[in-house]
């Protein structure tokens, strides 16, 4: 279910309750935060095809643990999704350029 909240932050198909979704993530993710980090954020960057290695492990390493409070956590969990689709659509333009 994480993913998929995560998912629709990432494509923004229901930007409207972004607020509410990034709310409904940190309170799951506050459940077990150790897990959180160590298994499901890396296993959701491992399964997407449309970033390159480096841009994972920038990811990964850009958003820090020590998040100690929810507004925090939602305040980097949104810069998370905006490099997220920063890299996508710069990948999708190289992609697309002539060869």
């Amino acid at each position: 279910f994480l993913g998929v909240l995560f998912e629709s932050l990432i494509t923004r198909s229901h930007d409207l309750l972004r607020e509410e979704i990034a709310g409904a993530v940190g309170d799951m993710a506050f459940v077990d935060k150790e897990t959180f980090f160590s298994i499901f954020l890396p296993r959701l960057l491992e399964q997407s095809t449309a970033l390159i290695s480096s841009q994972k492990t920038e990811l990964l390493l850009g958003w820090s643990s020590s998040d100690d409070d929810v507004p925090t956590f939602q305040r980097n969990l949104e810069i998370f999704v905006t490099d997220y689709r920063f890299y996508f659509s710069r990948n999708c333009i190289v992609h697309q350029q002539p060869q």
